[in-house]
């Protein structure tokens, strides 16, 4: 979120937490209903889209780890 924050004025989150400063990833993932998208941050973006139930609600997990461990 801090990067994308920083490239796009236009951002308007409900609720923003941050991870610690030493967890940092290069990508990045949306899910909705059964699918999952996973992305690059980089200029060249690379998208993967995975349509499969399981694998959405391990993502929805995994968001709601990371949520937990994140601060506002």
């Amino acid at each position: 979120t801090r990067d994308y924050k920083d490239i796009s004025s236009d951002f308007i989150p409900k609720k923003i937490k941050y991870l610690p400063n030493n967890i940092r990833f290069n990508t990045a993932f949306i899910t909705f209903g059964d699918t999952v998208y996973l992305f690059s941050k980089h200029k060249n973006i690379f998208l993967i889209e995975i349509k499969n139930r399981d694998f959405a609600e391990t993502y929805r997990k995994y968001f709601e780890i990371f949520w937990k461990k994140s601060k506002k």
